[in-house]
């Protein structure tokens, strides 16, 4: 599902990522761990052609990246920070999933009850945006990840602004749409300890190199070992 090759990171003169090599091949709920400024968001923003490739390939459900591939129909994108100026309500905002540009694409009914539903949302549909807590905010920005209905979802620190109980309760979440809806899910957390708990494998950026740990890998780590 999603293939990287020989991917470069580099800011000036520091290399965040040298030669990244990746295949996940299964609907799957990964988390990508890395220190502060180890490149997390930028590789999420490139895999999902946001940001440019500086070298190397990266391939969604075997499609090359900027080639030939329809990104909002392989992939969507749930950026760190939620829109801190939106004055639409939940459900409109949801409903924006499928619109790109001017155009909609995709289902023109988007069924934006049973993604907020999903994330616990579905009491704050008619609310504006701007009004919610930025917990709120975070949970409504996933249900629009979701309900882009692309078999890849990339999400940057979806457990920030969220109580521990809701982060529980937001990664169980994920791990059901991964197994029942067949979705690769790849999300970036410094919450390693839980994520580590829930997750199928996890993707480590550390000192310019990704490594992959497997399930079975994460139950024997130790979080405060991970890095160099």
């Amino acid at each position: 599902m999603l293939h990287i090759s020989d991917l470069e990171i580099s800011f000036g003169e520091q290399t965040l990522l040298k030669k990244g090599e990746l295949r996940l091949d299964k609907a799957e709920l990964i988390v990508l761990a890395g220190k502060n400024g180890a490149g997390k968001s930028t590789l999420l923003k490139m895999i999902c052609g946001l940001l440019p490739l500086q070298k190397g390939s990266v391939k969604l459900v075997g499609r090359e990246l900027h080639i030939d591939s329809p990104m909002h129909e392989l992939v969507s994108f749930m950026p760190s920070m939620p829109p801190q100026q939106c004055y639409l309500r939940v459900d409109e905002l949801v409903k924006t999933s499928h619109v790109k540009g001017n155009a909609i694409f995709g289902k023109r009914g988007v069924d934006t009850d049973t993604y907020l539903r999903k994330v616990g949302m579905i009491s704050f549909a008619q609310r504006v945006f701007n009004s919610l807590s930025d917990g709120e905010k975070q949970k409504v920005m996933i249900a629009r990840a979701l309900a882009q209905e692309t078999p890849i979802i990339l999400l940057d620190e979806p457990l920030a602004f969220l109580d521990y109980p809701s982060k529980i309760e937001l990664l169980d979440v994920l791990k059901q749409v991964s197994a029942n809806e067949q979705k690769l899910i790849v999300y970036s957390s410094h919450d390693l300890e839980l994520s580590m708990k829930r997750s199928d494998g996890m993707i480590l950026l550390d000192g310019g190199v990704l490594k992959m740990l497997h399930s079975e890998m994460l139950k024997e780590s130790n979080p405060s070992n991970l890095f160099q």
